[in-house]
């Protein structure tokens, strides 16, 4: 009697494992409707599952329009998935570690916050746009050529394990302030506009052919001198862009380049500054293309020279006087950074109180159309 007993709760086990091995758990049930609309289903909608046999083979699977899809587990069960795009579903997480056929993806309109593709080696595209609480990417796919995102929140993508990437565009991220493309070789394409980039290094990437760093405000220079592939550059509003060193042996090819406005732009380093189609390149009118750096330091200095601050008495107890022989405007910031007060200079004195002003050290920004100095004032 007992062995009979034993054997009918062996066979209710086997039975439990052979029926959980021919179903897919999907929480979701919209997702679950939309899988059970297209033949992926096991004919009983609103049940959570899924037969794996009808999704086990599924190739590409496109979530497109909005379904108000929240929860993708399942996703793990579609083994031979190479195609998968999610958009318009407001998706907070999704797991594709065990999709490791995948090849394209891509995300829109999703409240994911970050996307974690280290398993998908086999993954050759990336795209995704509006996903504004998407913060972290990682990468590891030695296939993949082409990378693009749009208004995206990304502070931190990971590329270094993807050598053959060939366009690389993070478009209007505006958080993302460091990029490491150094082991990035075939790169081809990069754009990073709109992005609080501080400092960009292309030494590495010499098959490069665009390059498009606009709106960047934090960028102070750029060297371009190791792609002398170069066809496009675009360097547009950058107001501390100071230097552009382009000297790359191949200027007289650059069909595009325009790094205009950028207030702060006092030289562009080319290969010969008196070659007649730098006519057609855009730069400021204050600033200068030269042929190296000693050209350039003479016509800095004279600039500087002409255009003079003086802020006193330093130190003082209440009141500095700022004398001017340029209109401008002037920014006065605690330690801490911290904006106190503002206001326009004319070819004048001018006179800034700090009365109201704890002892300290304070800085004044003086601003003039060619150029930013901050001088140090001590209240005591």
């Amino acid at each position: 009697m007992m062995k009979k007993m034993l054997l009918i709760i062996s066979c209710i086990i086997l039975g439990i494992h052979l029926t959980s091995a021919q179903y897919t758990a999907v929480p979701d049930l919209n997702f679950e409707a939309y899988l059970e609309d297209n033949g992926m289903g096991d004919g009983i909608p609103g049940n959570g599952l899924v037969l794996t046999a009808n999704i086990e083979n599924v190739t590409i699977l496109e979530l497109q329009g909005n379904m108000e899809i929240t929860d993708l587990t399942g996703i793990e069960d579609f083994a031979a998935l190479k195609t998968f795009y999610c958009a318009y579903n407001p998706v907070t997480e999704v797991d594709l570690s065990q999709n490791l056929n995948l090849t394209h993806t891509g995300f829109v309109l999703s409240d994911l916050t970050s996307l974690d593709l280290s398993s998908n080696t086999k993954l050759e595209y990336l795209a995704g746009m509006e996903n504004h609480s998407l913060t972290t990417v990682i990468l590891n796919s030695p296939y993949l050529t082409e990378i693009e995102l749009m208004e995206n929140g990304i502070t931190h993508i990971d590329v270094e394990n993807c050598p053959a990437l060939e366009r690389l565009e993070l478009l209007k991220s505006l958080s993302l302030s460091s990029l490491d493309v150094s082991n990035n070789p075939n790169l081809k394409v990069l754009g990073v506009t709109f992005n609080n980039l501080y400092e960009l290094d292309i030494s590495n990437n010499p098959l490069l052919e665009a390059l498009y760093v606009s709106n960047n405000a934090n960028l102070t220079s750029l060297n371009v001198s190791q792609n002398p592939l170069l066809q496009k550059f675009f360097g547009d509003y950058t107001p501390s862009l100071t230097f552009i060193d382009i000297r790359n042996g191949n200027n007289e090819n650059i069909d595009s380049f325009s790094a205009d406005p950028a207030d702060n732009l006092q030289c562009v380093y080319v290969d010969d500054a008196s070659a007649p189609y730098l006519n057609d390149w855009n730069i400021p009118e204050h600033a200068q293309f030269a042929n190296n750096e000693q050209e350039c330091i003479p016509l800095l200095v004279e600039e500087f020279e002409k255009t003079t601050f003086q802020v006193y008495p330093n130190p003082t107890r209440e009141n500095v006087t700022i004398d001017s022989n340029v209109e401008g405007f002037y920014r006065v910031y605690a330690a801490d950074g911290k904006e106190l007060d503002s206001g326009k200079i004319d070819k004048e004195i001018h006179i800034i109180s700090l009365s109201d002003y704890s002892t300290g050290l304070y800085y004044i920004e003086l601003t003039s159309d060619h150029f930013i100095e901050i001088k140090k004032v001590v209240k005591n």
